[in-house]
């Protein structure tokens, strides 16, 4: 894993953020899928504890988008 993988992550992050500030719930979740699982893989075929330590970070911002996704997706009253 490389420098460009983890700045190709931030970007994609980024896009998802952008669909969650625009109220696009259903866009963020399919790109957050699509994100989620490229972290997931380069989880997977990660070969140091380092490699590891870097993604978790990713792991983590994931969960939380999700979370905040499923939030946007509730019908307000």
């Amino acid at each position: 894993m490389d420098a460009n993988a983890l700045g190709e992550l931030k970007i994609k992050y980024q896009e998802v953020i952008d669909l969650i500030a625009q109220k696009k719930p259903m866009e963020a979740a399919m790109k957050l899928s699509e994100v989620t699982e490229k972290v997931n893989d380069l989880i997977d075929y990660a070969t140091s504890d380092k490699e590891l330590q870097a993604l978790s970070p990713f792991q983590i911002l994931s969960n939380h988008l999700q979370l905040k996704i499923d939030l946007l997706k509730l019908p307000l009253n």
